[in-house]
């Protein structure tokens, strides 16, 4: 963490934990203070960006993020416009008491949350007609600080990715060719030659890599005896069903994507659409996943492609588990919000933190191995600025 602090000064992207300035006033003995809060994470948390997700040091100013906007609700992506390190800040651990929910930040550090709207008096005719939220009450989006989270907040950790009309460097049918061979199948290489393949035991996704595969050989191997990593236990397997891209194919399909190796796939992710990743999570998940919507694999970069399309697509994530080998698990989870009256906030010691600024105020975190939408440092970081005659804040940085 301190090379990492150390590297960020040399490149000039730092600010201090608190600013403050004298002003002697019209009184003559008048004295204010500005104190500048650090509303960060610490620094092994990590930003995701089109070429997956990076620590502060990986990461420059300009480059293309995650971020959460609120008032549409979706993320979008957006250019990184600052970095803030500050060193031996105190945090807390914002979470729940089943450990479903744990993030470390410092107490001032901001999060994205639907409040439960108020109601509405009943018609003036006393018909028990159905309320609904006061006209006055303020936009159900909003980002509060962690200390100030309460029973009626919903932490939103996840969105759509709003991309538009954006292209995609694979259609859905490639893409869930790729989905597949990544989980359930291989990609051989050796030399100019290029083989994609997909393999599968489970009939009932049969007619789906039969679909996708257009027509391939299909060549089915005899049942084997195999121990399963997530349970530790010995079964007899069926039959497996193997499918084979032409040579020629393999090799479009690859270059088309830049896959030269498992380091290249949350790159390629980000360049698909929503059909084209649509397609791709649900080959993953038909290969890797259970019935609970538990993902399971053993190679990082499989799961953080995993992550990263979960991401994109609005569906929120569990923490990362380690079984049996080393093996991976992450479940899917049914909602996107987790309620703010199973939240606490507890004091968890000291350490240097980091939070990068972006123009929706948002970004993408994911922290040991738990991906969600949080807040970042903007406001009270410029307005002290602007009070030592270093900045000034724009309008949708002043809070009052």
């Amino acid at each position: 963490l301190h090379n990492h602090a150390l590297n960020l000064v040399r490149l000039g992207r730092t600010d201090e934990a608190i600013g403050a300035v004298s002003v002697t006033g019209l009184g003559g003995d008048d004295l204010a203070n500005a104190i500048m809060k650090a509303e960060c994470v610490p620094m092994d948390s990590q930003i995701l960006t089109r070429r997956g997700f990076k620590g502060p040091n990986e990461v420059g100013l300009g480059e293309e993020v995650l971020a959460y906007d609120a008032d549409a609700d979706c993320c979008r992506w957006t250019p990184l416009e600052n970095i803030s390190v500050f060193r031996d800040v105190p945090v807390s651990r914002l979470g729940s008491m089943g450990g479903h929910f744990s993030i470390r930040c410092t107490p001032d550090h901001s999060w994205a949350v639907r409040r439960s709207p108020g109601y509405r008096p009943r018609p003036a005719d006393g018909s028990r007609g159905p309320r609904g939220p006061y006209t006055s009450r303020g936009p159900t989006r909003s980002l509060v600080k962690a200390s100030e989270i309460r029973t009626s907040h919903m932490l939103i950790l996840s969105a759509i990715l709003d991309d538009g009309d954006a292209g995609s460097i694979l259609t859905p049918t490639e893409a869930a060719i790729l989905g597949w061979a990544i989980t359930d199948g291989t990609i051989q290489r050796r030399g100019t030659y290029r083989r994609v393949g997909v393999c599968q035991s489970k009939e009932v996704n049969f007619p789906a890599i039969r679909s996708i595969m257009g027509g391939a050989t299909e060549i089915v191997s005899p049942a084997t005896v195999r121990t399963f990593p997530m349970s530790g236990r010995t079964y007899r397997c069926r039959p497996q069903h193997w499918w084979y891209l032409p040579s020629a194919a393999s090799r479009d399909l690859l270059n088309k994507c830049g896959l030269e190796t498992r380091a290249d796939l949350p790159r390629i992710v980000s360049q698909l659409n929503w059909n084209s990743r649509t397609a791709m999570l649900t080959a993953m998940m038909s290969a890797e996943g259970d019935r609970r919507g538990v993902f399971a694999n053993t190679d990082p970069f499989i799961m953080e492609t995993f992550q990263i399309l979960c991401a994109l697509q609005g569906v929120a994530t569990g923490k990362v588990c380690t079984i049996k080998g080393p093996c991976f698990t992450q479940r899917l989870k049914k909602t996107r919000h987790v309620a703010g009256n199973f939240l606490s906030l507890e004091p968890d010691g000291v350490t240097d933190v980091w939070c990068p600024t972006t123009r929706f105020g948002t970004w993408v975190m994911r922290q040991n191995g738990r991906v969600t939408i949080t807040g970042n440092t903007k406001a009270k970081r410029r307005v002290t600025l602007s009070i030592c005659g270093l900045g000034m804040p724009d309008e949708s940085e002043v809070e009052t």
